[in-house]
């Protein structure tokens, strides 16, 4: 979908597909990062939700190295997505959120203290949504950790 303005053809800023899940497919523990995104059915809005694991629902869980854990290894935030509209900027759609937890969840850990975890992404393409997530509170501060979402098959 193209316009001529004055000569020049103005391509359409790209969408995500409406009532489809992204997610960078990193499996919890072999990266700094996993990221799941859901759009709803408007395609400019990504759906609310908490990580599940296996299940395309809108969250993500990110590791935090200094924070107190049960378990060997690092433990991991999880972080549900508070929702996002998709606003157009620079020819591009995208978002910025912000969500801060008091006495989030991290794996393998009974973690107190507050938590917040700013998330950003821009539409690159019909199936490829790209990003950051940083965490900052009481036991995990972390810096802007990269995501890729790329268009899963099905939404399960």
């Amino acid at each position: 979908m193209a316009m001529a303005l004055g000569g020049v053809a103005l391509a359409a800023a790209p969408l995500p597909e409406a009532g489809k899940a992204y997610s960078d497919n990193v499996t919890l523990g072999k990266g700094k990062l996993s990221i799941a995104l859901v759009i709803s059915s408007s395609a400019k809005k990504i759906a609310s939700g908490v990580p599940i694991l296996g299940v395309p629902h809108s969250g993500g869980f990110l590791e935090c190295p200094k924070a107190p854990h049960f378990s060997t290894g690092a433990p991991y935030v999880e972080f549900p997505f508070p929702g996002a509209k998709l606003k157009l900027s620079g020819g591009k759609y995208g978002f910025t959120v912000t969500e801060t937890k008091t006495n989030p969840t991290f794996l393998g850990s009974s973690q107190k203290g507050k938590l917040k975890v700013t998330i950003k992404g821009t539409v690159g393409s019909s199936t490829l949504i790209t990003g950051s997530v940083s965490a900052s509170g009481d036991d995990c501060t972390t810096g802007a950790v990269s995501y890729r979402a790329k268009l899963l098959a099905t939404t399960g």
